[in-house]
């Protein structure tokens, strides 16, 4: 009975030290940014969504990172869907070419979208907008795991003109007739004046 009773004392005190000395596994989740790429017009506005999926346990806080070319494209609005879910911000942050966004509320394991973003596209050529984020099962950050960086590559194109095709236009060719025709009058004034003095 002894013996028993040390085995088992034993595994009771291995369990116990091994639960304490071995890491808790971090949350896991995943970005998730649409569209993946963005092709538009110059002086035209497109969105961005981004969303935090697959949970591997629920969340408690999570901050959102986006970065962007502001010589290219201008953030011009934005909508957090914070509220709706009982969560608070309780930082945010707009400054030219960088978002952040921080939130914590009560857990949450859904996948769901959490901000949305408009830009407006500034000139033509290529830029690349990057997502960061990490998400942390307690409201104080602690436990935090940084999630993949996404990045979406944004062209911006010249539109095509309206209306056709341009062709040059000989300028001279457009004024001739008006030439002529003041030359005819000054001919016919010329004449009429000439025929009085006599």
């Amino acid at each position: 009975m002894k013996f028993s009773n040390l085995i088992l004392s034993s595994l009771l005190v291995t369990l116990c030290v091994m639960g304490l000395t071995l890491p808790a596994s971090a949350i896991t989740a995943t970005l998730a940014v649409e569209p993946s790429n963005v092709t538009t017009t110059v002086s035209s506005h497109f969105n961005l969504k981004v969303s935090i999926r697959g949970l591997s346990e629920p969340m408690r806080r999570f901050s959102l990172a986006i970065s962007y070319d502001k010589a290219l494209v201008e953030l011009i609005g934005h909508e957090i869907f914070v509220e709706a879910r009982g969560w608070t911000v309780d930082r945010e942050n707009w400054d030219d070419g960088m978002c952040v966004l921080i939130a914590y509320g009560p857990p949450y394991s859904a996948d769901a979208q959490w901000l949305l973003l408009t830009f407006h596209c500034l000139g033509k050529g290529s830029s690349t907008l990057r997502v960061d984020g990490w998400v942390a099962p307690n409201e104080d950050g602690t436990g935090k795991n940084i999630l993949d960086t996404v990045l979406v590559p944004v062209s911006q194109v010249q539109p095509a003109p309206v209306g056709g095709v341009l062709t040059p236009v000989n300028k001279f060719n457009l004024v001739v007739p008006y030439l002529a025709l003041a030359g005819l009058i000054a001919a016919v004034s010329v004449t009429i004046i000439v025929r009085k003095r006599r």
